[in-house]
């Protein structure tokens, strides 16, 4: 369950997800950073009716309601192991490093530790490494294309 369905649950409402509003993201957005700085927050929003609720959230809440992704994350990262010792046969992993927002949470690196408690785990700049991958992803096409441009040229000037 998500946060905010697990803050309808805790008030007794309905909850429609299609209702979301891009507010109530932001705001469970911030919840779940002051969950994992704090171990608690008091979350506001409107409900269906135009109604503001609020309701409090503990991280020990939080997480158990996250259990199940928390499984599933351990999943993918056996999976990703398993396929990567077939195409390297070879490869020893000495650590995992994090990145995203939801690897902020105490109980990820909690629970890949005892998943996997020979291997460290890092959690690398959460909030930007995704975009840092990414840009670095995207300099090395655009110098590939450089260096194909120039192979190209050099190509073309001898023949």
């Amino acid at each position: 369950m998500s946060l905010i369905g697990l803050c309808y649950e805790n008030l007794g409402l309905p909850f429609d997800p299609s209702k979301i509003t891009v507010k109530q993201l932001v705001n469970i957005e911030q919840s779940k950073i002051d969950l994992c700085e704090t171990g608690y927050a008091d979350i506001a929003f409107v409900d269906s009716d135009g109604i503001q609720q609020m309701t409090s959230v503990t991280l020990a809440e939080f997480q158990q309601n996250s259990e199940h992704l928390i499984r599933e994350a351990l999943r993918v990262v056996d999976e990703t192991i398993r396929v990567a010792k077939m195409a390297h046969p070879d490869m020893t992993l000495d650590r995992i490093c994090l990145a995203g927002g939801s690897s902020k949470m105490p109980a990820i690196k909690q629970s890949l530790a005892r998943h996997l408690p020979d291997i460290r785990v890092d959690l690398a700049d959460p909030d930007q490494a995704i975009a840092k991958g990414a840009a670095r992803y995207a300099n090395s096409l655009v110098v590939d294309c450089i260096i194909m441009s120039i192979f190209k040229k050099l190509y073309i000037v001898k023949n």
